[in-house]
């Protein structure tokens, strides 16, 4: 008597589908981090414009994640990419299981 399509396999195959945003991700340093927090904050909370948060981050002696000097452009590169890598991160994934085989 056979009990399950499972007795007398000897291979099962699953196939599973993932899709998410997220899977792929680079690594933000501590200094990007707290950069794209601090720009955050400065347009956020402070409401200042890029031109005063650029202002602002080089009065405190602060440069650009590459070491150049922080100009308006980019506190804007900063606030607008780091809001799309939040945004991806935090994005919902979905899975499935797309196909069972049984040998």
């Amino acid at each position: 008597m056979q009990v399950s399509n499972f007795d007398e396999a000897t291979e099962v195959k699953i196939t599973v589908k993932i899709t998410s945003k997220a899977l792929f991700f680079m690594a933000y340093s501590t200094y990007q981090e707290w950069l794209f927090e601090k720009v955050c904050h400065l347009r956020d909370v402070e409401k200042l414009t890029f031109d005063a948060i650029a202002k602002r981050i080089t009065s405190e002696g602060f440069k650009s994640a590459r070491g150049f000097q922080y100009i308006a452009e980019s506190a804007f590169s900063t606030y607008k990419k780091g809001n799309i890598r939040k945004q991806r991160l935090a994005s919902k994934q979905s899975y499935f299981v797309e196909a069972v085989e049984v040998r």
